[in-house]
């Protein structure tokens, strides 16, 4: 690990001067992500409202072009992901029942305005919307029932900012904060109504590479 991280920093020391030119990027990434399943739940009159924490990995892929206005340090990227995650909960809903919500993957598009602080340091913006896969079961283990059991697409917003470093041959790192804001599922029985709205925040450390030309002073960057 050690030496992996010391030949990175000897390729970004030995590549002050590079810039990866503007166009079509391809990357991946891993991260930390957490997030809250805010519940609300009216039963015979009564409401109730709860917040079940989450957190696990996340990791993806994305693609994305990149435009910078030379001679001006400004540039935008616009990019589509898709993301999948390890995040779920089981919490007792009640003393006879068990809700398990699981988030299973996300896709969507993001526009990214930035601005290069140096010749490698690049800070930017994100601003996008994303659709998440989820999957919302509620058991009752008294007598062995399921409520739901449902797999739902909920759309959402994203928003968040981030930090690239170029590297050598066209390849650079990245560092991203997002929180994504979802909509809400409604579970609709005789004897209660459950409204599920879920959120979430993630860091994700990522490698991008930009397709075509040389690297050398004049040229543009990547996000």
């Amino acid at each position: 690990m050690k030496k992996t991280l010391l030949a990175l920093l000897v390729v970004a020391l030995g590549s002050s001067s590079a810039f990866a030119l503007s166009g079509v990027y391809v990357g991946a990434n891993v991260g930390y992500a957490n997030g809250l399943f805010n519940n609300r739940v009216a039963n015979t009159g009564a409401v109730s409202k709860t917040s079940t924490g989450i957190d696990g990995f996340a990791g993806g892929i994305f693609a994305g072009y990149a435009y910078q206005f030379e001679p001006n340090p400004f540039n935008v990227a616009a990019e589509i992901n898709l993301q999948a995650y390890r995040l779920n909960n089981m919490a007792k809903s009640s003393s006879t029942q068990t809700d398990k919500q699981t988030l299973n993957y996300s896709s969507g598009i993001d526009l990214m305005p930035g601005f290069y602080i140096s010749k490698t340091i690049n800070l930017f913006g994100v601003l996008g919307y994303q659709q998440g896969q989820f999957r919302f079961s509620r058991n009752v283990f008294v007598n062995n029932t399921t409520d739901y059991s449902e797999t739902t697409n909920l759309s959402a917003w994203d928003v968040g900012f981030g930090t690239s470093f170029i590297l050598a041959n066209n390849f650079a790192l990245r560092l991203i904060y997002k929180y994504t804001q979802y909509g809400s599922k409604t579970f609709r029985r005789t004897n209660f109504t459950q409204k599920i709205t879920p959120r979430n925040g993630q860091f994700n450390l990522g490698v991008t590479y930009t397709f075509g030309g040389s690297s050398d002073n004049s040229s543009q960057a990547t996000k």
